[in-house]
C-alpha cells in the first residue's frame, strides 16, 4: 500500500471513527460520570465468564513472536505487536464495550477501531472505565525503567510493524524484543490483574474462570 494510500485510509477511519462516537456520546454534559455510573460490574464479569477463551488468540500470537525472536526479528515484531493489540483489544477493551454496546457485532467493529485513536474523548471514555472497574489507569501505566506510557511504546511498536509490512523494511533484534517486552506485560501482566480485579481468575493459558471460593 502507497504512503497516500495509507493517508486515505487513515482520513476515512478518522471520519468513520468520529462520527460514530459524536452520534453515541452527544449531549452528555457529565461524560464520565454518567456513563461510568451507568456501567456494571456484573456485566463486564458476564462477558468474561461467557467467554472465557477472549485471550486465546494474543497468547497464541505471543508464542509465535517469542519463538522468532532469536531467528526472524521482523516476524517477531509483528506477532508481538499483534498480540499486545488482541491482548488490548479483546481480552481488555472489548467486555468493556460488550457492557456499553448490547449488539456484540458492534461491540467488536468499535473495538478494531479504538487501536486508530482516532477520537479522544470515546478513548478516554473506555480508559475511565478500564481504571474504575479493572483498577488499571492505562493512559499512565509504564513499564518499570520506561519514560513513555504503555499506549505510547504500542504505538511506536505499531508503526515500525507497519514500516516492516507495508515497506518492507528490516526490524533489529532490540525493537523485537521490546515489542515482545511490551506484549508480555499485556498478555501475561494486565490481562491477569485485571481479570482479578473483577472477581474472576485466569490460568496459565489465560482461560477465565470465577474465582474459586
Amino acid at each position: 500500500m502507497n504512503d497516500w494510500q495509507e493517508d486515505a485510509r487513515d482520513g476515512f477511519i478518522n471520519s468513520l471513527y468520529e462520527d460514530f462516537a459524536n452520534d453515541v456520546l452527544a449531549g452528555k454534559d457529565e461524560l464520565y460520570g454518567e456513563v461510568v455510573s451507568r456501567f456494571t460490574l456484573e456485566r463486564l464479569q458476564s462477558y468474561y465468564v461467557a467467554n472465557p477463551t477472549v485471550a486465546a488468540r494474543a497468547l497464541w500470537a505471543y508464542q509465535q513472536a517469542a519463538g522468532f525472536l532469536g531467528s526472524h526479528p521482523e516476524a517477531a515484531l509483528v506477532f508481538a505487536s499483534i498480540a499486545a493489540e488482541v491482548g488490548l483489544k479483546a481480552g481488555l477493551l472489548k467486555p468493556i464495550l460488550h457492557g456499553l454496546v448490547h449488539d456484540e457485532s458492534l461491540a467488536l467493529i468499535i473495538a478494531e477501531l479504538v487501536p486508530e485513536q482516532r477520537n479522544q474523548t470515546f478513548q478516554k471514555l473506555l480508559f475511565a472505565i478500564l481504571r474504575e472497574y479493572g483498577g488499571l489507569d492505562l493512559a499512565a501505566f509504564k513499564r518499570p525503567g520506561t519514560a513513555k506510557t504503555l499506549w505510547e511504546e504500542m504505538q511506536d511498536v505499531q508503526k515500525r510493524r507497519n514500516a516492516v509490512i507495508h515497506r518492507g523494511e528490516a526490524a533489529t533484534s532490540a525493537e523485537a524484543q521490546q515489542a515482545l517486552d511490551i506484549a508480555t506485560v499485556v498478555v501475561h501482566t494486565l490481562f491477569g490483574q485485571v481479570v482479578a480485579t473483577i472477581g474472576l481468575q485466569a490460568d496459565a493459558q489465560l482461560r477465565v474462570s470465577k474465582a474459586a471460593v
